[in-house]
């Protein structure tokens, strides 16, 4: 499916709604986080010592994909990363830069049935996109994040042209967000290709940044609301898996 088409009025695929309780998010107690942390860490330390060098080299992408799988909880319970929607989070957050990334493996097992693959998953993705893109803005309103701050990300999922549509600036992504990518290879080859439906390979080496001031974002949050709300449809939270978590715990 062209990437440009999930903004098309015309297609009809229903999404769940955007929104989700955080029930459904993904967030566990502190305690559960930091041993399923600790467990996940020590898996990838040994899936890198047991080949031992050269070996290693080979093994990386799966040690890098369980660091990430297992690490998630955590730093969504501590405030490492700031979520605004169910599949976009903030990690690198100052009053320059606001880095934003899609969500890790650990979201796309919480959020998703495999019968979900496909089109129905790259709207319902787009739609938590524009729904953390409506967060920020929201945030930069009310002067929780400063109207200059420049928010910024990697956007292999859609096209430039989309970008653009949605008021970014695109650039060359920079060597840190090229090797971050590369590191995350393999889980960004098996998000990737469940939202299209089969077995397909993002172009990471040709990958781009999408830049934009969060005073443009807020000028932009209606066009951002119309989009969302094109893409909604019915309540579907049978469809969502749930860990649910104790009242207390931050919201990403």
């Amino acid at each position: 499916m062209p990437r440009d088409a999930l903004l098309a009025p015309g297609n009809s695929e229903a999404v769940a709604p955007p929104s989700a309780p955080r029930a459904a998010r993904g967030e566990l107690p502190l305690a559960v986080a930091t041993l399923l942390g600790i467990l996940g860490v020590s898996a990838a330390a040994l899936v890198l010592a047991v080949p031992g060098l050269p070996g290693a080299f080979l093994t990386w992408p799966l040690a890098v994909s369980l660091w990430q799988l297992s690490v998630t909880p955590f730093c969504r319970a501590t405030g490492i990363y700031l979520y605004h929607s169910p599949m976009l989070k903030a990690t690198l957050r100052n009053s320059r830069v606001w880095e934003i990334h899609g969500g890790t493996t650990w979201d796309w097992i919480v959020l998703f049935r495999f019968r979900d693959r496909g089109a129905p998953s790259a709207r319902r993705v787009m739609a938590w996109y524009l729904e953390g893109l409506l967060d920020i803005a929201r945030r930069v309103e009310a002067g929780e994040v400063p109207p200059t701050v420049l928010v910024t990300g990697t956007s292999y999922f859609f096209s430039a042209g989309t970008a653009r549509k949605l008021g970014f600036e695109i650039r060359r992504a920079g060597p840190r967000l090229r090797l971050n990518l590369l590191l995350n290879g393999l889980d960004l080859w098996l998000t990737y290709s469940f939202t299209r439906g089969r077995l397909a390979l993002p172009d990471l080496l040709d990958v781009k940044q999408a830049v934009i001031r969060g005073g443009e974002l807020v000028r932009r949050k209606n066009q951002l609301r119309r989009i969302r709300e094109m893409l909604g449809g019915r309540p579907d939270a049978a469809r969502r898996r749930s860990i649910h978590a104790p009242a207390g715990q931050p919201r990403g």
